[in-house]
């Protein structure tokens, strides 16, 4: 399986490479432009792959699987956003923790992104 690297982390991906393509079992990962049409994404705080899915994957399932993981990631980003919103969190708890809150907050924010972007390449 041939997958489509973003990534700004270009010498990380270098080193951990090898070890990703052997467990996600990919072939060559390329970082040009992604093809159009069905498409996965895997989404970390510093890569974004892209795996055609043309040929490979029940479309049909993988709409339904991104479709439950926008919601539960939408979950993370409104409970978070809450308790930023809280006054009470923000003053009391440890500012790492609400440091770490943010931190989080954001990473999902992101993720949904992409996660919304991919359900919207399987149309």
């Amino acid at each position: 399986i041939n997958a489509f690297l973003q990534t700004e982390q270009k010498a990380l991906w270098e080193k951990i490479s090898p070890f990703a393509k052997a467990l996600a079992k990919l072939g060559e990962v390329s970082t040009g432009a992604i093809p159009s049409g069905p498409s996965g994404k895997v989404a970390t705080s510093e890569f974004t792959l892209t795996i055609p899915l043309e040929g490979l994957v029940d479309t049909g399932a993988e709409k339904t699987r991104l479709q439950h993981e926008i919601k539960r990631v939408r979950t993370d980003v409104e409970f978070s956003l809450k308790r930023l919103e809280n006054p009470a969190f923000v003053e009391k708890a440890k500012p790492e923790l609400v440091e770490k809150e943010r931190a989080t907050l954001a990473a999902n924010k992101e993720k949904l992104t992409v996660l919304e972007e991919a359900l919207k390449r399987l149309g």
